[in-house]
């Protein structure tokens, strides 16, 4: 029979939020624990050190010998004091006694023994090997060690495998590898005492920066972020001119995937060395100012963004300004500037950009154009321009603006222009095409909750909510987590719950406000109106709407139900004909283009008007047209609203037989 090889893993570990039963289990932890025990003379080390124990074997990678030397320090240490030592593990991990193999003696020892028998060339290797962090694959390994040779490359790592030096995870979409922590300190250290720490740390940021720069696909990158980390670390500190590169190169990245404290960081890092290329200093100032509106922070911002164009301008980076005045013309929306200024921000910044073929920046431009025409209750404009937003986004590479132009097709799809159950399932293709990508996710399940409000899926539609507020949450995005109040409290409203409603749109409210944003807030206040209606808090519900007046923001009044719900409050109070000029004046304003969905909560504010005026025939005939919109849209639980209230209406006193 031939002779058959088995790799000797290290012990299984616990995982890092493992519960204290599955820490116990875990056979690393185990072996602590029993060595533990007898380092005090068999006495039981009880639950107190466990979550220290599961620490200290995942810090060791399961290696039993090094679980075993840190587990005879149990005898005058506690397991937090021997955590706190492992920094300095060679040194720290040895029996205080003679052991039977000297090899046992240290982990030092150990690790000598091993790195003796390697060959000259396995030895370079493996020390070069050290400045990966995480895992890493074939190729990025041949383009830092100084061998150059893809295959004398692999072929050394393979031998190193086989010798359980460096860990191999066979995949599908390729093989990757990696250094348990101990041998990467030990092999950086032996790299350090040959003086290759410097060249190799080098190469390593400038494989990294190729990597970023030629590609775009978060698939292929995601598994990279460690080592791009540890590229930016050493590149920034030693002043390398890779590191500002590989942080604008990495800045998209970033965006897209919601780590906005950490590109904050970096690029703060890069902005701080002197910078010769003032295309790349804008260009960060860009990204810089992307990050710090995701994060809510809008003043600054707009302050860093308005360098950004200074320096583009004066680079001659007619694209580059052109990028920058639409993420300013986005901002200055949102504190309440006109929609008509950003559409004619949008068109110019096409212009320029068309003719410097930026495609990501087209992509970018044709976003915010769609987005704003959807705000002007126009969402077949809307529509086309977010179409044409995803091709330059797919054409190149612009995975965020291709997810974000998807999410606000979804918010088109939310007044209506087609059956909601058609509109269901075209959003749920498009969160399926996200693959997986958190933001884009969170983005899509917003108008995806209102869908599903309106045809009553009541457990889905909050399941919805809650899964978008966590994401943001957990990024940290605190614009995108207050602005998702609206869609959560759209979604109550449809459902009937106004005090939930509210709940939503108080803590929108006071996010909004904090961060000086006035568009949203706008709408946030109409709805908060609208709630307290619902629930016949009149007078509170009044005071929102002088307050949605005084932020005065420009197109706001009609899209937002401002309108309505004032002309509700005066019918309330007997001011039927003021009402009913509002009635008219939010009629006046409805064009071809106009959302259905718009038609119909102006016809139920013209029903509302009409039942309290004591004219319940005009009141019925605004139910039913707004319930033959409902009925063509399948929107079956606006629908069965409209029916409760036609039903109402019908027992009103004073109506004229059928």
């Amino acid at each position: 029979m031939g002779e058959v090889a088995y790799p000797v893993r290290p012990l299984a570990v616990p995982p890092e939020h493992a519960d204290a039963q599955a820490t116990a289990r875990a056979p690393a932890v185990r072996l602590f624990l029993d060595r533990g025990s007898a380092a005090r003379g068999g006495a039981a080390l009880g639950t107190a050190p466990l979550a220290a124990a599961g620490r200290i074997c995942r810090e060791l990678d399961g290696l039993p010998l090094a679980i075993e030397l840190a587990a005879a320090r149990m005898g005058t240490l506690s397991a937090m004091e021997i955590e706190a030592h492992l920094s300095d593990r060679f040194r720290f991990l040895a029996y205080q006694r003679p052991a039977g193999d000297p090899r046992h003696q240290a982990l030092q020892a150990a690790m000598d023994w091993s790195y003796e028998l390697l060959s000259p060339d396995e030895r370079g290797v493996l020390g070069e090997l050290s400045v990966f962090a995480g895992s890493l694959t074939p190729g990025m390994a041949a383009e830092v060690c100084s061998c150059r040779d893809p295959a004398v490359a692999v072929e050394v790592i393979d031998r190193l495998a086989a010798k359980s030096l460096v860990s191999a995870d066979p995949a599908e979409e390729g093989t990757r590898y990696r250094l348990l922590e101990t041998v990467r300190l030990y092999a950086a250290g032996r790299l350090a005492e040959a003086g290759g720490t410097e060249a190799a740390r080098q190469r390593h940021a400038l494989a990294f920066l190729h990597l970023a720069e030629r590609e775009r696909r978060i698939p292929v990158l995601a598994p990279e972020q460690d080592n791009f980390r540890a590229a930016l670390d050493w590149a920034l500190a030693a002043a390398d001119e890779a590191g500002p590169r590989l942080a604008h190169a990495l800045g998209e990245l970033w965006l897209a995937r919601g780590l906005l404290a950490e590109g904050r960081d970096w690029l703060e890092r890069a902005l701080a060395l002197p910078l010769a290329d003032q295309r790349l200093h804008g260009g960060l100032l860009r990204l810089l100012g992307a990050v710090l509106y995701e994060a809510g922070n809008l003043e600054q911002a707009e302050a860093v963004l308005a360098e950004g164009s200074r320096v583009a301008a004066a680079a001659s980076a007619p694209a580059l300004q052109a990028r920058i005045v639409v993420l300013l013309a986005d901002l200055r929306t949102m504190q309440g500037r006109s929609n008509a200024e950003t559409l004619a921000d949008c068109e110019a910044a096409t212009a320029m950009l068309q003719a410097g073929g930026d495609l990501e920046g087209l992509a970018e431009a044709w976003m915010l154009a769609g987005r704003t025409r959807f705000w002007l209750d126009d969402p077949a404009a809307a529509a086309e321009a977010l179409e044409r937003a995803i091709c330059y986004a797919r054409q190149s590479g612009h995975h965020r603006v291709q997810m974000r132009a998807s999410h606000w097709l979804a918010v088109t799809f939310h007044v209506l222009p087609l059956p909601a159950d058609t509109a269901i399932t075209r959003t749920e293709d498009l969160l399926q095409e996200a693959g997986g990508d958190p933001w884009a996710e969170a983005d899509l399940l917003k108008p995806l909750s209102i869908l599903y409000a309106y045809v009553g899926r009541a457990a889905d539609a909050r399941a919805a909510v809650a899964r978008t507020r966590a994401i943001f949450a957990g990024f940290g995005a605190e614009f995108a987590r207050a602005e998702s109040g609206i869609p959560a409290g759209w979604m109550e409203l449809t459902l009937a719950d106004p005090v939930a409603a509210e709940r939503y749109l108080r803590e929108a409210y006071a996010a909004l406000r904090a961060m000086g944003e006035r568009r949203y807030l706008a709408d946030v206040i109409a709805m908060l109106a609208e709630a307290l209606y619902a629930q016949g808090r009149f007078d509170e519900a009044q005071q929102m709407t002088d307050e949605a007046q005084a932020v005065n923001v420009p197109d706001a009044d009609f899209w937002n139900g401002q309108l309505n719900v004032r002309a509700k409050l005066l019918a309330r109070r007997g001011q039927f004909a003021a009402a009913r000029r509002l009635i008219a004046e939010a009629e006046a304003l409805i064009t071809p283009a106009t959302s259905v969905l718009t038609r119909a909560w102006v016809l139920e504010a013209k029903a509302e008007v009409g039942r309290l005026a004591g004219a319940p025939d005009q009141a019925a005939a605004s139910l039913r047209a707004a319930l033959r919109i409902y009925d063509d849209r399948r929107a079956t639980r606006l629908a069965a609203q409209i029916r409760a209230a036609l039903a109402a209406v019908a027992a009103q006193p004073g109506r004229s037989p059928a």
